[in-house]
């Protein structure tokens, strides 16, 4: 009998992978209280936090993404950008 992966739900409905394979989230202290945080803080949180690659790759095979990887993805565009300057 042949098991398959089942990704975690909660994970999948907290994270997003990205094309290249970053994990993106949405960050905490933007829920309430925030009148006793300044502009620079309320704009800072309103960007998507990005994980350490790290903490990033368990989180990826978490939710059944494993096969993406942003240091791979790097490597192959610096391959075809090196490719591309010595047909120059």
């Amino acid at each position: 009998m042949r098991t398959t992966h089942k990704p975690n739900k909660s994970y999948k409905k907290r994270v997003k992978v990205t094309a290249t394979g970053k994990v993106v989230y949405q960050q905490a202290n933007r829920r309430h209280l925030l009148s006793g945080r300044t502009g620079d803080q309320l704009r800072r949180y309103a960007r998507p936090g990005v994980l350490d690659e790290t903490q990033a790759k368990p989180i990826r095979a978490l939710i059944g993404k494993a096969g993406k990887n942003p240091t791979k993805v790097a490597y192959l565009k610096e391959q075809a950008r090196r490719k591309a300057e010595a047909e120059k």
